[in-house]
């Protein structure tokens, strides 16, 4: 082999060589960028779990305040309800799957406590129902309120009727059963042979 031949092949291998480093250098611009890119995701993407965490607390304070104002508004329900009721407690529950001391998983309770025994508004009499009905009118502010006692026994009839006297509605009681008393505020109509 002559020199020049020599020559030649270093010569060819260098150009060979300089086009492996030109690749080599551009995959390291290619893979510095990758880099770059990388980290400018994993900032938006800490950005974005901030933004999520701002988000949750504001979703979880809102919660909150709902859930002041549902029972703010349920307590002043029921303490107007008991102030008519002539026993026991109305009981108005609402939760929305998340308060663990409901009585109900999610959803609206309405109910009555008499004796300690909560009972839910499908599951009261008839006369109870006439009366708890009667205790939700008064809270709704009726300007008329209707109870129709049929169902009351002399004794829970007495009792209503005592505390509806207090009420600030004009107040018809219809009853087929005889009326021996009623409070003052009342005045007893009495239409015999009506069929």
């Amino acid at each position: 082999m002559n020199n020049i031949q020599i020559l030649q092949d270093q010569r060819e291998g260098l150009v060979s060589r300089g086009q492996t480093l030109r690749d080599d250098e551009a995959l390291l611009l290619k893979a510095q960028g990758l880099s770059e890119q990388i980290m400018k995701e994993n900032q938006n993407n800490i950005e974005v779990e901030n933004k999520l965490e701002t988000a949750k607390n504001s979703r979880d304070a809102l919660k909150k305040k709902k859930a002041d104002a549902v029972a703010s508004t349920t307590g002043l329900i029921v303490e107007k309800m008991n102030k008519v009721l002539p026993v026991g407690e109305a009981i108005i529950d609402y939760a929305d799957g998340d308060d663990e001391d409901s009585q109900v998983k999610k959803g609206l309770y309405i109910g009555w406590c008499i004796d300690k025994k909560h009972k839910p508004y499908n599951g009261l009499s008839g006369g109870e129902k006439q009366i708890f009905d009667t205790a939700l009118a008064h809270v709704l502010e009726a300007n008329i309120i209707v109870l129709e006692a049929a169902e009351l026994d002399s004794e829970h009839l007495l009792a209503a009727l005592e505390d509806l006297a207090g009420v600030d509605a004009q107040v018809f009681v219809n009853t087929c059963h005889s009326v021996d008393a009623v409070p003052p505020a009342f005045t007893k109509i009495e239409v015999r042979g009506v069929a």
